[in-house]
């Protein structure tokens, strides 16, 4: 596949098996390294045209797919952030996502004003936390407690896989219906939290009825609606991941500070289970 990346009057054309892997194999042309791929927002259009901004170099991409348009993007009605630190292979991402019915674009820059000044510094001392807990449940919800007394959402949930699970636990819920959920597992590879903990990726989806990626079936069986989902791989400092965390129906809306507050603590909460496990 071939994709057309643009930056400003820049602008190559490379091949792909997705766009991750079109713009992390050629960052360097851009004077950037691979590390980018860990902070990036992206939106994907409706037309398959991917729109990428790096926050912390303010660099903004482009990329185009001048052919195989159907195969490209990584859903539709989401914006979304990779924290890998590669590309997915052939077979990967690119083929593997479904798309959403809708196209929703990023929130405005201004609505990251109520952004906490000392967010990081906070977050990194409360999760000190975690690394004392007794075991991956306990840990799991300290790490929930901690970003919900950030960020306002209707649930939360930890799910667990490890390095050779084939399915996830819900080993932490909070909110309406936690208590039909806990213990409960599903497939490494279902619905959004499976694609997160594949790929390493973290998600904003706006809405979550218009992703095909969502697993409605879990929302059927007990009974709750998912309207908004934030959801990041457990990843920890080595690239292992082990499950997602996930944050549900925002008061308002969820902003990239949050994906990137979710990010800081799943991967506490990942190094926790390294080490443990």
């Amino acid at each position: 596949m071939l994709f057309e990346i643009t930056r400003g009057d820049e602008s190559i054309r490379v091949p792909g098996n997705n766009w991750l892997e079109a713009l992390g194999g050629h960052l360097s042309e851009f004077g950037l390294d691979q590390s980018v791929l860990g902070r990036l927002v992206v939106d994907v259009g409706t037309d398959g045209v991917v729109q990428v901004k790096d926050p912390v170099s303010g660099s903004r991409f482009k990329l185009t797919p001048l052919e195989n348009v159907d195969e490209v993007g990584l859903g539709h009605g989401t914006y979304e952030t990779s924290a890998s630190a590669g590309a997915p292979s052939a077979g990967g991402a690119g083929d593997a996502a479904q798309r959403g019915e809708a196209h929703v674009p990023p929130p405005p820059a201004e609505a990251e004003s109520d952004r906490p000044e000392d967010l990081i510094d906070d977050l990194f001392d409360a999760c000190f936390d975690i690394a004392s807990a007794q075991d991956v449940g306990m840990a799991s919800t300290q790490a929930l407690a901690i970003l919900r007394n950030q960020i306002s959402c209707e649930s939360a949930a930890v799910l667990y896989a490890g390095p050779n699970d084939t399915e996830m636990q819900f080993v932490a819920v909070q909110g309406p219906k936690s208590e039909d959920l806990r213990g409960r597992a599903i497939p490494c590879d279902a619905g959004i939290a499976g694609f997160v903990h594949r790929y390493a990726v973290g998600l904003l989806v706006a809405d979550a009825g218009k992703d095909e990626r969502h697993d409605k079936s879990v929302d059927e069986s007990v009974g709750y609606t998912t309207n908004s989902i934030l959801a990041v791989a457990l990843r920890d400092g080595s690239g292992q991941t082990y499950g997602a965390l996930e944050l549900l129906n925002p008061k308002d809306a969820f902003r990239e500070w949050h994906l990137e507050a979710a990010q800081v603590v799943a991967g506490s909460l990942a190094d926790f289970m390294s080490y443990r496990y």
